[in-house]
C-alpha cells in the first residue's frame, strides 16, 4: 500500500512529479519494529533526510544506473548489466517505526553521526583516534563525499 501524501504536498508539488518508494522496505521496517522488545534498529544509506523528502529539486526522482562506476543515461537500457540506485526514503521508516512505538534516538546525516559517534569514542578510547586512517574518515564524513548524502536513522524501544 503506497502512504497517503499530505493535501499540502499535493498542492505545490509539480504535475507529473516523480519519486521512488518501497512499499515492502516499510512494511519490513515495521515487522522488525513489532518484533523488537529492547535494543534498536540501525539504517545507513543514500537518502531523503528529515527535511528534504519530497524533494522538490528532484522531480523526475533519484532513480540511477552505473555502469562501470559511470553514470549511465537510460537506467532501462542493458538488464542486469549496470547498477540501479535509489534513495531510501527514511522519512517513511521513521514514521513506520513510531506508529509502532520506537523512539526516534537520531535522524541525520552520517555526518554528523559518525562525528559524533567518534567523538563519544574517544572519550572512553583514546588511543583509537591513533588508529584510524583520517583518510577513510574523511571520506566518510566529509560533505562533498558521502558525509551528506548518506542518512542514518536510529530507533529504540
Amino acid at each position: 500500500m503506497l502512504p497517503a501524501w499530505p493535501s499540502e504536498l499535493l498542492d505545490v508539488l509539480p504535475d507529473q512529479y516523480t519519486t521512488e518508494l518501497s512499499p515492502q522496505a516499510n512494511a519490513w521496517w515495521r515487522a522488525a519494529a513489532d518484533k523488537l522488545t529492547v535494543g534498536k534498529l540501525v539504517a545507513l544509506d543514500y537518502g531523503h533526510g528529515p527535511d528534504d523528502w519530497p524533494a522538490a529539486n528532484q522531480p523526475d526522482g533519484t532513480v540511477r544506473g552505473y555502469r562501470g562506476q559511470k553514470l549511465v543515461d537510460d537506467v532501462l537500457a542493458d538488464p542486469g548489466e549496470q547498477d540501479l540506485t535509489a534513495h531510501a526514503n527514511f522519512v517513511l521508516a521513521k514514521r513506520e517505526g513510531e506508529s509502532a512505538g520506537l523512539q526516534t534516538e537520531q535522524f541525520t546525516s552520517q555526518e554528523r553521526f559518525l562525528n559524533g559517534t567518534f567523538a563519544e569514542m574517544l572519550k572512553t578510547a583514546p588511543a583509537l583516534g591513533q588508529a584510524v586512517d583520517v583518510r577513510q574518515l574523511q571520506t566518510l564524513t566529509h560533505p562533498a563525499h558521502m558525509g551528506r548524502p548518506f542518512r542514518v536513522l536510529v530507533q529504540s524501544r
